[in-house]
């Protein structure tokens, strides 16, 4: 028999921008190394040269995103602009959810485990619940409801300290399900054959069941774990690539001038 018929069938799912795939990509190319895992990557199509760099051996590229309207979303996030956000959100899953939750659904049918970032969540937990497939998600932000620490680092950034976090990420959660439930539940009966959610339902929603793994992928150093946390979470440290011998490394010119212009307007 094969010395490869027993290894265990590991699929890392993201999608979004650079930031979203980059560490993801790191840990499947870290965990392709090991003899016992087979490893598939799931990302976004427009980074296929991207990770070419990591030589993961089998890249699934999804249809690419709609990365106008999500750059959108950190401009609505910062004026509290809940109605718009609505807007962007159903716009956003209407389009991509139905193909994005297909071509997932084909990537991870058979596989053994599956590690998700929170850009996938929706899909990868409706999967995964359906097909009885153990899953881990993986928070690049520490993205908990807490009453010790603000849901994300977003609030943290623009929020005052006399907002209250909890009813804060109440409201994000209906408004993320208010815009997402007709569709999530069309894909549901169309592609799984299975009843829609009556009640709200992602990451968001099941942040404190006990019974979903979370890695918090943010080193103790810079974020001492709340005690409020619940006991399914953990944090595991930052995913990034060994330093190597080039350590004279310069930001390119163009994200410099990005950020002496965002001082110059802020000044």
């Amino acid at each position: 028999m094969s010395q490869f018929a027993f290894r265990k069938k590991i699929c890392l799912v993201t999608s979004g921008t650079r930031g979203d795939i980059e560490p993801i990509a790191i840990l499947a190319s870290f965990l392709q190394q090991q003899p016992d895992f087979e490893i598939t990557l799931v990302g976004s199509g427009d980074h296929v040269q991207f990770v070419q760099k990591f030589a993961i051996n089998n890249y699934i590229a999804l249809t690419e995103r709609a990365d106008t309207k999500m750059n959108q979303v950190g401009t609505l996030l910062m004026e509290k602009n809940m109605d718009k956000l609505m807007i962007i959100f159903q716009e956003l899953f209407d389009s991509e959810f139905p193909l994005m939750t297909n071509e997932i659904y084909n990537a991870i049918k058979d596989q053994d485990l599956v590690l998700y970032h929170t850009t996938v969540d929706s899909s990868v937990l409706m999967i995964c619940n359906h097909l009885k497939i153990k899953n881990i998600c993986l928070h690049l932000v520490p993205f908990i409801k807490t009453k010790s620490f603000p849901p994300t680092c977003m609030d943290q950034r623009t929020l005052t300290n006399e907002c209250d976090y909890e009813q804060l990420w109440d409201q994000i959660c209906l408004a993320l399900w208010q815009s997402r439930k007709n569709t999530i539940n069309q894909v549901a009966i169309d592609l799984l054959k299975m009843n829609g959610y009556e009640q709200p339902f992602g990451v968001m929603t099941t942040i404190n069941d006990i019974h979903q793994k979370k890695l918090i992928c943010v080193s103790e150093h810079v974020l001492t774990k709340p005690i409020d946390w619940p006991i399914n979470v953990q944090l595991v440290g930052y995913l990034h690539l060994k330093q190597t011998e080039n350590l004279n490394w310069f930001p390119p010119i163009e994200l410099e001038q990005f950020f002496s212009i965002q001082n110059n307007n802020n000044n």
